[in-house]
């Protein structure tokens, strides 16, 4: 046994749950964070659970088993939470499991805040359309617009539909300070627990990434024993056990737990107290909320019953009768009215459905007809080869970056020749035998249905379906320097678009491969992503891979060079800032650009011997720089062309930099918005210090780093770890993608 304290204790209570238990203790003993100590509770199960127990404490010393006769999960968590020595506390339920980064994240964030707790997301183990193994993640809360909860913010982590204790990493400092542990003897007793942590804590991080994953189970206690009074006992028992401790910091704080009371009561009423013993239950939650004076927070919102019980003093004037009327009212007539509307509305989005395919299946006859009718062209004239293709859909359809160079080379591949090799474009460049127009929708999704490989390289439209036989591989556009997805609580675009990370984790799951550029990018892909570490390909960019093969090519840069004007006797600096999430959503002649290089100040700085040349993100316009023979606008260039005649860069938070590490081009970074930029999204902050010495917040001091490159010290290392480095034949890896396919069982 080892003699380091545990910087964390995951507390397992265990009853019969023999079917998932070694997918829970594997899903914990293989944390990328190993300080921990695993207590798991043995709650008298009688199915076999603790010889699996057994097993897994042999093998691993960091498990201990703790054995009691039947008490219930309050009374086995209460008690391992007693014997627990670890700095933090994490409890997962033994039908459930949490993703490998779970306690290294957490720890991170608990770390750098200082907070009592950290509070992160979840999602359901469910299944979709060719994938058996998925998770149907949901959740969507306000709170995920901020990074931290402060004072009584903290109670807003009480209005949400279920209070779930097992989605937070404690310190276990915090839970013994304020007596803070579970109900025993009756079930929900998770509530006070949950309740009084919001309540009493002072600051809470949130990390807005799905870590845990609950497994649906009929089984477990609160499914049932609907037969009897049990879930109105134990209701009742966890809501009087929260009001009594329960500290109103403002009006906000009962309102958020009388809103999810009444919420539950209501569901429970309605599904899980049989008629005999709703009066008992009524009365008792009266009763409950007649111990406190409620005033509803007006800026919260609640539905009309609260805000009439409360209007009519229900609860302090113990108006029994008139409460379960309105209840009975609700549940004989409202409920099912509601219940008749909403299966409408779904047999009207099925019937919508069965339209549109049946639609689909005309179009598609019409095609076929129309194909029949022609005469047959001779093989490879004007017809394209859908079966079996690998399809390229490109950066959003664009024939450009990781997707262009890929398809070039595989073009250019003898192995390829014979394989249909598609380009989803209208970009001519792509000659009429590879290209398949977007607007051509049905060509299109023939295509995609057809595909043996398609290959992306940004978000893909969730409309476009996932055959079952083909494998997608994404490419992703650049190694992450500003953090990505679920390293980022996303402020502005979550504030414009609540659902963002729940249509992208729908993205994520169609993915069978991710390409990664560097061990660096690996890293941070497992997290962004959430995506296992053992499906990420680290193969190199082939953008990258186009840069470093051509990088002496004295021909090629000459000819791009006199393409975009650049006079032979000037030194190209190429300035290629990034999208900022700030101007998500706003027009384009309200965006805040007040971040961009002055071109003519710069050089100026730089002297006569330069050229800049300047090409925008994407999905922004600069506006502000005027083209000329010293300031040229490149922005629609291949921007990798660009990098090839660049002596020297100027970018700031864009993942060209590290494209610029692996062609060994002197690169500044150029950021006079750290604050604001880092509120919106942010960067990934290993990476911000080891780059520190080349980060420029004046334009004489970006001149002064491209003219003196400084030393980047002890952050060399790091630095390295991010350039251009595979580990595998990405061609290679394609080509045999097949026998990949064949062991696929994820």
């Amino acid at each position: 046994m080892s003699t380091i304290s545990p910087k964390v204790t995951v507390i397992i209570p265990v009853y019969n749950a023999k079917p998932y238990l070694q997918r829970c203790l594997d899903s914990v003993l293989k944390q990328t964070h190993q300080n921990i100590e695993v207590l798991a509770v043995n709650d008298g199960s009688r199915d076999g659970s603790r010889r699996i127990l057994e097993r897994n404490a042999i093998a691993d010393s960091r498990l201990r088993i703790i054995d009691q006769p039947n008490q219930g999960q309050g009374v086995a968590r209460n008690r391992a939470l007693d014997e627990a020595t670890g700095e933090y506390v994490l409890f997962v339920d033994a039908d459930d499991w949490i993703e490998p980064l779970t306690l290294e994240l957490c720890l991170a964030r608990a770390e750098r805040d200082r907070s009592d707790f950290v509070h992160f997301d979840w999602k359901l183990a469910s299944r979709i359309p060719h994938r058996p193994k998925a998770f149907n993640y949901f959740n969507i809360r306000n709170i995920w617009k901020r990074d931290v909860l402060d004072g009584d913010e903290c109670d807003e982590l009480m209005d949400t539909v279920s209070f779930f204790t097992v989605t937070s990493l404690y310190r276990r400092d915090f839970l013994d300070r304020h007596s803070i542990r579970y109900g025993e003897g009756y079930v929900y007793e998770d509530i006070p627990f949950y309740a009084l942590a919001a309540n009493f804590a002072t600051r809470v991080s949130l990390v807005h990434s799905p870590l845990y994953i609950i497994q649906p189970n009929m089984s477990s206690t609160t499914q049932t024993a609907v037969d009897t009074d049990r879930h109105a006992v134990g209701h009742l028992a966890a809501t009087n056990a929260t009001l009594e401790r329960l500290v109103p910091r403002t009006d906000a704080t009962l309102t958020y737990f009388f809103k999810y009371s009444l919420q539950k009561f209501m569901e429970y009423y309605s599904r899980r107290v049989p008629e005999q013993y709703r009066e008992a239950y009524a009365r008792g939650f009266v009763d409950a909320f007649s111990t406190v004076e409620l005033v509803l927070d007006p800026s919260i919102p609640v539905n009309r019953y609260a805000k009439l019980f409360v209007r009519t003093q229900a609860f302090p004037r113990r108006r029994y009768g008139f409460f379960q009327s309105v209840i009975s009212t609700w549940l004989s007539g409202v409920l099912p009215l509601k219940q008749r509307v909403n299966r409408r509305k779904s047999a009207a989005r099925e019937r919508a459905k069965k339209r549109l395919r049946a639609q689909n299946r005309r179009v598609a006859a019409r095609a076929r007809r129309k194909e029949a009718s022609q005469p047959l062209a001779p093989a490879g004239e004007g017809m394209l080869q859908l079966d079996g293709a690998i399809v390229f859909l490109g950066f959003d359809h664009r024939f450009t970056g990781n997707s262009r160079y890929l398809f070039e080379q595989m073009l250019a591949d003898s192995r390829f020749t014979d394989h249909p090799l598609l380009f989803i474009t209208d970009d001519e460049r792509v000659a009429d035998e590879h290209r398949i127009d977007p607007e051509d929708r049905t060509t299109l999704h023939r295509a995609l249905a057809s595909a043996a490989i398609v290959i992306a390289e940004s978000w893909v439209p969730l409309h476009y379906r996932k055959a079952p036989g083909a494998i997608w591989l994404q490419l992703w556009h650049g190694t992450p320097l500003k953090r990505v997805l679920f390293d980022s609580n996303e402020t502005s675009i979550i504030q414009a678009k609540n659902d963002h990370k729940v249509m992208k984790h729908r993205d994520i799951q169609k993915w069978d491969f991710l390409l990664s550029d560097s061990p660096f990018a690996t890293t941070k892909f497992a997290s962004a992503f959430l995506f296992p570490p053992d499906r990420i390909v680290q193969g190199g960019y082939p953008r990258v891979r186009y840069l470093l093969e051509n990088r002496n090519n004295a021909a090629l840069r000459a000819a791009i060079k006199q393409q975009i004007g650049v006079p032979e006797d000037k030194k190209v600096v190429l300035y290629a800032p990034t999208w900022r999430d700030y101007n998500y959503a706003r027009p384009a002649d309200e965006h805040d650009l007040a971040y961009a290089l002055p071109a003519r100040e710069f050089l100026a700085e730089m002297g006569d011997d330069y050229v800049l040349v300047f090409h925008d993100h994407n999905y922004m316009t600069q506006g502000e720089q005027d083209s000329s023979h010293t300031v040229i606008d490149a922005s629609g260039h291949e921007i990798q062309e660009l990098l090839l005649v660049a002596d020297s860069v100027v970018s700031d938070y864009s993942s060209i930099v590290f494209d610029c590490f692996a062609a060994e081009k002197p690169v500044a970074l150029y950021c006079t918005d750290e604050a604001q930029f880092e509120a919106a999204r942010g960067v990934y902050p290993d990476f911000w210090a080891a780059v520190a010495p080349l980060v420029a917040a004046s334009v004489s001091a970006a001149a002064s780093v491209l003219k003196d490159p400084p030393e980047t010290g002890t952050g060399q290392a790091l630095i390295k770890s991010t350039a251009y480095s595979p580990d595998v034949d990405l061609l290679t890896f394609i080509e045999e993608l097949d026998l990949h396919h064949l062991h696929r069982n994820w």
